[in-house]
């Protein structure tokens, strides 16, 4: 197979190599690493709270005293009083939805100081959901694709938080990470301001409110759908929703893009920006995002099957990944956001592949097999197959209900069955449409 990349820190080979996950690990190679990710755990939370107490001395905001008790527990490893502190502070931040009969927002809460404990209980958190061992692999597989000075869009919450405490610990701050879920939300631009100095050129306000202003327009215009979550009403224009955020978020992200010419891009995809697909293009586990773009050729399609194929042959041969949901899930991601790419970029076969073996890593999930569905089987009228998957996966959404609470314990369980319903009654609608305009259906293309 062609080598895709290279590691360019000792330490992440070093790493890699110790975390690679087989059936047989001792008990005392068990300790080892859980003492390990302990350490880097424990040594990030400490950065981060002197981080945020230098920004509150310079830049003269308070710090509540709740965050202190949160960030002493986290480095104690006081998992009593991280659950309770967190949930108290977390009901009263006002980022979240609020919850009938719940307490009103505190503004003494809502200042900077917020955007260093977010990463902090984050790291923290899904460091204790994920085996250690193969926390170790999955950072280290990703930041050691890397070259230093690269910047990396971290979506999800492992690919955020898990990466972000092993690049500033381990990877001695090797590249720029940065989330595009928040780019949107000033406060987070002034606090990555602040982390990187002047290592990459950042949005500013103005470009925020342009970035708003341009998604207006081209919802007005007709150059981008209006959604539920979009309303526009005598002029005025709110946005609301992840759907409508992330909108906004593509826009920022595509500013500091084009702005950082100078930087390679990669990413972890957590929702899809459309005009980064063609752009993309497998590098390992992640994306690369190109300067120009980029074709996907045979070469590079044959080898990321090869990668993920020697990637899924391990990972079932280790126990902890057979039985640990966010870890399978975060693989899941993974292999859907390169699924996503193939698809739009007219390689059905390869993106039903993908999403296949997205499906054998996590067959509950609801990503991979919507995604397959709508992606692969809707756009070639293979309507019975499509049906088929929705509905199986809506029979295990029992099952995969239960298996979220482990990962993401105050997600909405409604998300999923509204998905499913609607992507079954988009099946039937194009079905009906398909039919009544007489049109024959289209054989599926060959693997």
């Amino acid at each position: 197979m062609k080598v895709l990349f290279q590691a360019t820190a000792v330490a992440l080979v070093s790493m890699g190599a110790m975390a690679g996950p087989d059936g047989g690990q001792d008990k005392a190679a068990a300790v080892a690493d859980r003492e390990y990710v302990r350490g880097v755990v424990s040594k990030f939370v400490k950065l981060k709270r002197k981080q945020m107490n230098d920004a509150a001395r310079a830049e003269s905001f308070k710090v509540h005293h709740r965050f202190d008790t949160l960030f002493y527990a986290m480095a104690e490893n006081d998992v009593v009083t991280v659950t309770n502190e967190y949930a108290w502070i977390r009901a009263r931040i006002g980022q979240y939805e609020r919850r009938p009969g719940g307490p009103d927002p505190d503004p003494a809460l809502n200042t900077p100081a917020w955007q260093y404990v977010l990463p902090s209980f984050g790291a923290w958190g899904e460091l204790h959901r994920w085996p250690p061992r193969l926390a170790r692999r999955y950072a280290g597989d990703i930041l050691g694709s890397m070259p230093k000075g690269a910047v990396f869009f971290g979506g999800t919450d492992s690919g955020r938080f898990v990466v972000t405490a092993f690049n500033d610990m381990v990877a001695t701050n090797k590249v720029i990470v940065i989330t595009q879920n928040a780019l949107a939300d000033f406060s987070y631009m002034s606090y990555i301001r602040r982390l990187y100095g002047g290592r990459v050129d950042l949005p500013e306000k103005a470009d925020s409110a342009r970035a708003f202003q341009k998604y207006v327009e081209d919802v007005k215009s007709g150059k981008r759908p209006e959604n539920a979550e979009i309303k526009i009403k005598d002029g005025r224009v709110t946005v609301s929703g992840v759907k409508g955020v992330m909108e906004i978020n593509g826009i920022l992200a595509q500013m500091i893009f084009e702005r950082n010419r100078d930087r390679p891009f990669f990413i972890e995809e957590s929702y899809v920006i459309r005009w980064m697909y063609p752009y993309l293009t497998p590098h390992g586990l992640i994306l690369k995002l190109n300067r120009e773009h980029t074709p996907l050729t045979d070469e590079m399609v044959k080898a990321d099957h090869e990668f993920w194929a020697k990637q899924e042959k391990e990972l079932w041969a280790c126990a902890d990944f057979r039985t640990n949901t966010t870890a399978r899930s975060a693989y899941v991601k993974l292999r859907c956001a390169i699924g996503g790419v193939y698809a739009s970029r007219d390689r059905p076969a390869d993106a039903e592949k993908t999403f296949e073996q997205a499906r054998r890593l996590l067959p509950e999930a609801p990503e991979p097999n919507c995604r397959l569905a709508e992606e692969v089987f809707l756009k070639q009228h293979r309507y019975a197959e499509a049906r088929g998957v929705v509905l199986k996966l809506k029979k295990s959404l029992p099952r995969w209900l239960e298996m979220e609470k482990e990962f993401d314990p105050t997600g909405d369980p409604d998300r999923a069955r509204k998905r499913i319903d609607e992507l079954l009654e988009k099946i039937a609608e194009q079905e009906r449409a398909h039919r009544e305009r007489g049109q024959p259906g289209v054989k599926p293309e060959k693997k």
